[in-house]
């Protein structure tokens, strides 16, 4: 604390000799006018001349393999102007959030998967062609149920089926232990034990995904509905073998990301595939429906914990184990994420955790808003409640008496169970803790607490947990802008982050406007 200094590539910046007249200041959003009029261009708004229309032939079955499939009637459909399928884009792979999967599989392994692409000069004609597609299934025993696929050996895996990184996380226990388990349960005065379980959820944003993917002179360009332009980019590029510098992502504005369009879905890819093989601008987007098969789901989870303390409500024991559903494929899987809740919020000796992802012929998962938090932290917060009733204790003391002054964390996981140890000697969780319960009347919480007659209840609760997102992969993190200046004092500031909401198209411009002495509205932003 104290010695932070800013990192610069190059000569640092020279100290503004002035007070601010831009930052601090209060301004309406930049984009606040056109969002409100509906002028706003988002990915599904974008028309270019000559654009075709996409559409995707769904798997109906939730495992099978592709026996026959014959596209000859829909390729006659007048206004056709291509189809893709598994027979003429072997070896093609997309890679949505760096998941390298097959373009079109001859086995799929979820209900939705793709098995065909066609564009068409506009929508009800495309739509019209996949009908006409002829497809024979042998239909193949799904895994669905994580708990019942443990029980069971892997099933075999006929031709092409792929779970991507099933050898490195199908089945395998993660363990975080120190201390001696046994010995902290026989410690115990209380011992609680429960089993929780979360469904998997999908979050509906309001803008579902849409692109438009044009192909010129070697260019590839794709408007689409993304959080990460530079993920996407990089994608893009090793999907279809490019050079970087040869793909463009553009995203003016966006409905809705919530950790989810970190990088372009799969519907990108073959609009960009089909923009290449008709030359001509693609756009494909999801129905609703489309989006609750194939866009990627929260993991559900069953959780087993047992926790002992001690009379003043110090922790002893805590035994857990968790499994998750992980699907067919997940993007940005951690195998650990969850035990790592439990072992780093409240300090205690003893401990034994393990997670085991399972994959299955489910919907894929994926970051679903603050990825394994909500069912690694609902479970812990709802037993320490538990064991503070049992031992007669505020939710509240039961918390501070266990609050842990370091944490540990690690980006990407040690597999030796072993946790990397990072002091946030700064993090002044108690602090919070204390203040928020006194702000809302923690001293009312045994009279708004007592049940009563009639349906509808008031109470007072509290839960805390570690965000591990927001840190970064490594240190220093970088951050990379750049401002045009023409001879006509147009000033032009291009960043790559979208706006999912935090008014980054406002807040640039106004550090680009303090650091050149002018107003926020001469800086013009492109994303």
């Amino acid at each position: 604390m104290g010695k932070e200094k800013l990192l610069v590539q190059g000569v640092p910046p020279a100290p503004l000799e002035r007070d601010l007249s831009v930052v601090g200041r209060p301004l309406d959003r930049m984009d606040g006018f056109e969002k409100v009029t509906g002028q706003a261009k988002y990915a599904g708004d974008i028309r270019l001349p000559g654009m075709l229309y996409g559409k995707i032939l769904h798997c109906p079955h939730t495992r099978a393999r592709i026996t026959r499939i014959d596209t000859s009637k829909a390729e006659k459909l007048p206004g056709v102007r291509a189809i893709l399928t598994k027979d003429n884009t072997r070896g093609w792979r997309t890679h949505w959030y760096e998941i390298s999967e097959p373009g079109f599989p001859e086995v799929l392994t979820r209900e939705g998967q793709e098995v065909a692409a066609v564009a068409a000069v506009d929508a009800p004609t495309a739509r019209a062609a996949v009908e006409l597609i002829e497809v024979e299934y042998e239909v193949l025993p799904p895994m669905l149920d994580s708990g019942k696929v443990l029980e069971s050996d892997p099933l075999p895996l006929p031709a092409d089926e792929e779970y991507p990184e099933r050898d490195r996380f199908d089945r395998k226990p993660f363990i975080i232990k120190r201390g001696d388990i046994e010995r902290g349960f026989e410690e115990a005065d209380v011992v609680i034990e429960g089993i929780y379980t979360t469904p998997t959820q999908y979050h509906a944003t309001i803008e579902t995904r849409a692109c438009v993917a044009a192909w010129e002179k070697g260019v590839l360009t794709v408007w689409d509905s993304a959080q990460g332009v530079w993920n996407s980019k990089a994608s893009f590029a090793k999907s279809f073998n490019l050079d970087p510098a040869n793909v463009r992502v553009i995203v003016k504005y966006l409905g809705g990301g919530f950790g989810s369009k970190a990088w372009s879905q799969r519907i990108s890819y073959y609009a960009a595939r089909l923009a290449m093989v008709t030359g001509a601008p693609v756009r494909l987007d999801r129905t609703r429906s489309e989006e609750f098969l194939n866009h990627p789901h929260r993991y559900d989870c069953r959780i087993q914990l047992k926790i002992g303390a001690r009379k003043d409500g110090r922790l002893t024991a805590v035994y857990e184990r968790a499994v998750l559903n992980i699907g067919a494929a997940s993007g940005a899987y951690n195998p650990n994420r969850i035990i790592w809740q439990t072992s780093n919020l409240y300090k205690c000796a003893n401990v034994y955790m393990e997670q085991i992802g399972v994959f299955s012929n489910l919907q894929t998962t994926g970051p679903t808003r603050a990825p394994f938090n909500m069912p690694g932290n609902y479970p812990l917060e709802v037993h320490m409640d538990k064991l503070a009733a049992a031992l007669g204790m505020d939710p509240r003391e039961i918390r501070m008496k266990n609050y842990k002054t370091h944490a540990s964390t690690h980006v990407k996981p040690k597999f030796d169970g072993q946790d990397l140890q990072i002091p946030w000697s700064g993090k002044r969780l108690d602090e919070c803790m204390m203040q928020v319960t006194e702000a809302i009347g923690w001293e009312r919480r045994g009279v708004l607490n007592k049940p009563g007659g009639g349906a509808r209840k008031r109470g007072i609760g509290m839960a805390a947990f570690i965000a591990h997102q927001g840190g970064g992969g490594k240190s220093p993190n970088k951050a990379y802008a750049d401002v045009d200046i023409d001879h006509d004092g147009t000033i032009t500031l291009h960043i790559g982050v979208v706006d999912i909401g935090g008014g980054q198209r406002t807040v640039f411009p106004m550090m680009a406007a303090e650091a050149l002495g002018v107003s926020p509205d001469m800086i013009h932003v492109k994303i």
